[in-house]
């Protein structure tokens, strides 16, 4: 099946069992119909589609499009917000936290340099000042050095030490 982390999202899962694209539906006579978590397109549909080739075909669109539904569906409502179509469509279609679609206050909240989600909760900011939500601050890379755990910052490329720990809290 596929990893709806790695479609909606971000997998932050360091060994992911599922497959990081698009799955094609192999039965013969698919009896889920609507609720089937694969696509039924032509395998040359189902390669333009994990090839990221923009735009597809509609009814390639419409396929994918019910797709990510359903896996929007299968997060809790408090995450479905956090998941975007960006990726798997090549436009976002619904309230997201991800693209800030401008459903969103813009106000002075971060926003993580990994997943560019604005932060409500948990931060960890290093000391060149980039912020880093708690999920992403686990994928990326660090080492130690003496003491303290240096971590590679995606912003500035550089190895940086962590500074604090914060609540932002939204307006």
């Amino acid at each position: 099946m596929s990893c709806r982390d790695y479609l909606m999202k971000m997998c932050v899962r360091s060994d992911c069992k599922m497959f990081h694209e698009v799955r094609r539906c192999t039965k013969s006579v698919c009896l889920t119909g609507s609720t089937c978590k694969f696509v039924h397109l032509t395998q040359d549909e189902v390669d333009e589609v994990n090839n990221h080739v923009r735009p597809m075909s509609e009814t390639g669109f419409l396929e994918v499009k019910r797709l990510a539904y359903l896996l929007r569906e299968t997060y809790p409502p408090d995450q479905r917000s956090h998941t975007c179509t960006k990726n798997l469509l090549g436009e976002c279609m619904w309230e997201c936290l991800s693209c800030d679609n401008g459903t969103f206050p813009k106000d002075n909240t971060p926003r993580c340099n990994f997943c560019l989600v604005h932060h409500f909760k948990g931060v960890q900011a290093l000391i060149c000042g980039h912020s880093f939500c708690t999920p992403c601050m686990k994928v990326i890379p660090f080492s130690m050095h003496g003491q303290v755990p240096k971590y590679l910052c995606t912003a500035c490329k550089q190895w940086k030490v962590q500074i604090n720990l914060y609540e932002a809290n939204r307006k």
